[in-house]
């Protein structure tokens, strides 16, 4: 999958004014020592480039690439969402030693939990969650094929959006959705994620360390300035170390193959179901804005390397029940680690920065 390109967000470091420092002796004003204070102004600034320099390793984006069809929010039409099963592969890197099952189902937890709450405040109301074999507590939304060939044609929206730039490409859907639900409209959610050893001493605890030492460095420094004041001028100066803790965990003796899982099962996601030339979907479309060509997300040229940083990838896509076209469509790769929640909620509420939320009363399904 080819991915769209945007600018990440490059935050200005926050500045750090030191103001002079004077010390008052018996109704005279004195300067600091020169010496102290150049120790004091040295390790300030070499802190504030540092954490510039070490916040700048993992830049996020600050939103996705995102595209709406024009005021379907505004129109009040859309007011019901059912959810399809979040659909998440995760590989890891060779010898990591983590149970990924266990990762992307924590994974998928706390992007789905982010997801249904701004689905919330955008004065939506959350219809069917549907689970892997097409049902929701109301009954049976889809058959089970019709929700594997679903998702799976979903799955490869990102690229049939990236090959037509600025415009929202018919969706292949190979069954009507919302017929039993009752809702307006449906929201696909799903990508990729890469999950790497666990470093024995990782680049953000070596910069915290370095950080934790030069703000030692500058107590030391502002300590020495008071001490000036009743040596005449004659501090002791010194120095602190601090090193940044590490956790070991990756073990050798991985094959040379990635680990790797999927939601919808290892088999439907390599062997699923797969759009052919000549198919035509539940609306008496061809196969034509979604590409046969495009790859899967095993074959994502962004995916990393044995041995490259975590990343995620992730597109979500909301499709109007009643007339089958796409409503809003997001995607974005992020430099997001899947085992940690934090990245995981900061990824959903990226990709959802960009959601118009809904105008007017809400009116449910069952109103």
């Amino acid at each position: 999958m080819i991915l769209a390109h945007t600018v990440a967000d490059s935050r200005q470091p926050g500045h750090l004014e030191v103001s002079g420092t004077w010390l008052r002796r018996i109704g005279t004003a004195v300067a600091a020592s020169g010496c102290v204070l150049r120790t004091l102004v040295a390790s300030v600034t070499t802190t504030a480039v540092l954490a510039a320099g070490c916040a700048g390793d993992r830049t996020w984006p600050s939103r996705p690439v995102a595209l709406a069809a024009n005021r379907f929010a505004t129109r009040g039409e859309i007011a019901t969402i059912d959810v399809l099963p979040l659909d998440l592969q995760l590989w890891a890197e060779s010898g990591a030693d983590v149970d990924l099952d266990d990762v992307r189902s924590s994974a998928e937890a706390n992007l789905m939990g982010v997801a249904l709450d701004t689905l919330a405040k955008r004065n939506y109301a959350v219809g069917a969650m549907i689970d892997w074999n097409g049902n929701f507590p109301g009954g049976s939304a889809l058959s089970k094929d019709d929700l594997l060939a679903t998702v799976g044609s979903l799955a490869r929206y990102g690229a049939a959006a990236t090959e037509h730039p600025g415009s929202l490409p018919w969706p292949f859907l190979p069954a009507r959705l919302g017929t039993t639900t009752g809702a307006d409209a449906t929201l696909y959610v799903g990508g990729w994620g890469y999950v790497t050893k666990h470093r024995e001493v990782t680049g953000e605890q070596v910069a915290k360390g370095i950080v934790i030492g030069l703000l030692v460095i500058t107590v030391v420094a502002l300590i020495a300035i008071a001490v000036s004041k009743s040596s005449h001028g004659h501090g002791h100066g010194g120095g602190g170390h601090a090193s940044g803790g590490g956790h070991g965990g990756g073990t050798a003796g991985g094959g040379a193959t990635h680990a790797f899982t999927a939601s919808r099962g290892v088999r439907h996601a390599l062997h699923g179901p797969r759009i052919t030339e000549g198919m035509v979907d539940a609306f008496g479309r061809a196969a034509v804005d979604i590409s046969l060509a495009s790859p899967d997300w095993g074959e994502d040229p962004a995916l990393p390397p044995d041995g490259g940083d975590p990343k995620m990838y992730l597109e979500m896509t909301l499709v109007d029940n009643h007339t089958g076209l796409t409503l809003w469509h997001a995607h974005q790769l992020f430099p997001a680690n899947p085992e940690r929640a934090d990245d995981m909620s900061r990824v959903a509420r990226i990709m959802l920065a960009l959601l118009p939320g809904r105008t007017g009363p809400l009116h449910t399904a069952d109103n």
